[in-house]
């Protein structure tokens, strides 16, 4: 049990694009393509901005944490598991977190030569570790993304969230870590009201954390407020920007220019005292901690 909360939530940015593996025209073509994706992912440098994040999180040390594009790459015998990776830094910063619950949603991976190459993307909960959690889990989205592809495949992208059950004081509180979907919006919608019904059968006050690829404008931001839904950015921030996505390159010049990553929260009787942005400032190499900004947010 807790009194007040802090939470966060962190797109970890996966290192590269599986678009080209995708279009590949054979599954021998993915594999190259992916091959090249894991070698683009480690030239990201997910080590050295693991430790930058863990370091930010650290020093703010929230009870739960919420991550998204979790990623567990693999080519051959080499594995960067961003979820180990994280957590391993978080204990060197001196503030450890077990793992809530993870939600698998979209794998892929091409055989060749005997060799694999992949890429699995994940959404995780993080909670402090003396912190104490209830009933957990995760669950895949049921509106998904399947579209025939050149090796003759059909590509199934899904989506989905992982959720724990805490207690602020002597009330429940489910927290939820999720990452919509990118570029149909049509099914981004549907995805948003899938969990606002799953929420709305559990019946207890939540939060959900997590990149929602919208802006306050779009569908999905007006649904969740609809549905009693308040935004802990502009409630204790106002008309402030409070960008957070996308920068086109970590190691370029361009910064962030919307608002798509978010702290939300209905029923809790908390109010946000205050939400600061994470990651705004670049790492020794010269590269940002993703091509997200993070948020933290403290509530009383």
């Amino acid at each position: 049990m807790t009194t007040g909360l802090s939470v966060a939530t962190y797109n970890l940015y996966q290192g590269a694009g599986t678009i080209p593996a995708y279009a590949a025209p054979s599954l021998p073509a993915m594999a190259v393509e992916l091959r090249r994706a894991f070698a683009t992912m480690e030239a990201s440098g997910f080590p050295e901005r693991a430790a930058a994040i863990a370091g930010e999180l650290a020093a703010h040390r929230p009870e739960l944490v919420g991550i998204q594009e979790v990623a567990y790459w693999r080519c051959g015998d080499r594995v960067y598991d961003f979820l180990e990776i994280l957590r391993t830094e978080l204990a060197a910063a001196g503030a450890p977190y077990r793992t809530a619950a993870t939600a698998i949603t979209t794998p892929l991976a091409a055989h060749t030569d005997g060799d694999v190459a992949g890429v699995t993307d994940r959404v995780a909960l993080l909670v402090r570790a003396d912190l104490s959690v209830g009933a957990a889990g995760e669950q895949i989205y049921r509106t998904r993304i399947e579209m025939p592809v050149p090796s003759g495949l059909v590509a199934i992208k899904t989506r989905g969230f992982a959720w724990a059950d805490v207690r602020v004081g002597d009330r429940p509180l489910r927290v939820v870590s999720t990452h919509f979907e990118a570029f149909d919006p049509d099914i981004r919608l549907a995805q948003v009201g899938e969990l606002i019904d799953v929420l709305d059968a559990a019946g207890v006050p939540a939060i959900v954390l997590g990149d929602f690829n919208a802006v306050p404008d779009d569908e999905p931001y007006r649904l969740l407020r609809k549905h009693g839904f308040r935004d802990a950015w502009t409630e204790a921030n106002g008309d402030a920007d409070g960008f957070t996505g996308v920068r086109a390159d970590i190691a370029g010049p361009s910064d962030v220019w919307q608002r798509l990553d978010y702290v939300m929260h209905r029923g809790t009787e908390l109010t946000a005292g205050a939400v600061t942005l994470l990651g705004v400032g670049r790492l020794p190499s010269g590269r940002w901690p993703s091509d997200h900004a993070g948020l933290v947010a403290a509530f009383a």
